[in-house]
């Protein structure tokens, strides 16, 4: 069974153990959702990971949305999951990528799991908090 790697959105400046803490619940869910095998990188850690050899913002969101991992040719990501109330720039535009490209978008309240529909700008001049998102059930209906 292939282990199914999600990217999880949160704010840069989260901290590490609510980090730790989404990651075991998100796992959780995930698992009740019938993904028996799952990976979850947080995007803060992926951004230390990446951006660097990226060098720019854009190259590191079509990168964590389109790359690849060199070594087995698989995407770096089979999904994303967006596991905070509202988006930064950075995580916005993956979410845009990422539907724009028909991508698996999850979103999680702590609770429940949600398929994201689209992405909304509040205020695109807001950086830290200018987006959010519209989710509908798993099962497509709001």
């Amino acid at each position: 069974m292939k282990r199914v790697k999600f990217l999880a959105l949160v704010a840069k400046d989260t901290l590490p153990v609510y980090v730790e803490q989404m990651r075991t619940d998100l796992t959780r869910a995930l698992h009740a959702f019938g993904l028996a095998d799952v990976a979850i990188t947080d995007s803060g850690a992926w951004f230390h990971e990446r951006f660097a050899v990226c060098g720019d913002w854009q190259s590191w969101i079509w990168e964590s949305v389109n790359g690849k991992d060199y070594a087995t040719r698989e995407p770096n990501f089979d999904g994303f999951v967006v596991c905070v109330d509202t988006l930064g720039k950075a995580n916005a535009q993956i979410v845009e990528l990422a539907l724009r490209n028909n991508r698996a978008v999850l979103a999680w309240d702590g609770s429940e799991l949600r398929s994201v529909s689209r992405l909304l700008t509040y205020d695109a001049n807001r950086w830290v908090d200018g987006w959010g998102i519209e989710t509908t059930s798993l099962g497509g209906s709001p």
